[in-house]
């Protein structure tokens, strides 16, 4: 998955801390489950694990607007 990020950071011109930051928040998400990746262009591979990775980090963030508006 590292190589993926890289590859995606690359086309993205991510680099540095922001890169860093991203990696660090991908590092600590808990497993939610199998999900198949069909085969097809790599663009598009990347984009769904991209998907899932973001979409757990906006879950995270929701949880912590809730604690402390809560």
């Amino acid at each position: 998955m590292l190589s993926l990020f890289n590859e995606w950071c690359e086309s993205k011109d991510i680099g540095g801390a922001d890169k860093h930051y991203i990696w660090k928040i991908a590092r600590h998400f808990k497993q939610s489950g199998e999900k198949s990746i069909s085969d097809g262009e790599e663009a598009v591979r990347i984009n769904e694990i991209l998907e899932k990775m973001f979409g757990a980090d906006l879950e995270r963030l929701k949880r912590i607007v809730d604690k402390e508006e809560g």
